[in-house]
């Protein structure tokens, strides 16, 4: 009688592991599905401060970089986006 309670419990704690795997893999892919969005190329430079002028030449460069890569159609098919953000130099 023992032996088949110990195989129920096994059988159950691996029907459980198997169940939150099959739950967590569909988690996985539905959050992928949701995390969807287009590709940012980001940068850190002094915006203000005394070396601003130094930070607006990497934006004016990277904004013009990406809009050529844009207006050829982007990266595998998406467009690029530009965030920067500013130091304080």
């Amino acid at each position: 009688m023992r032996a088949i309670n110990r195989l129920n419990v096994s059988s159950r704690r691996a029907f459980a592991v198997k169940a939150a795997l099959a739950v967590s893999g569909a988690l996985v892919a539905v959050s992928v599905q949701a995390q969807k969005i287009n590709p940012c190329i980001g940068a850190s430079g002094p915006l203000t401060g005394a070396a601003a002028f130094g930070g607006e030449s990497i934006r004016m460069g990277a904004e013009i970089a990406i809009d050529e890569i844009n207006a050829k159609g982007g990266v595998l098919g998406q467009k690029l986006s530009f965030k920067i953000y500013d130091d304080g130099g």
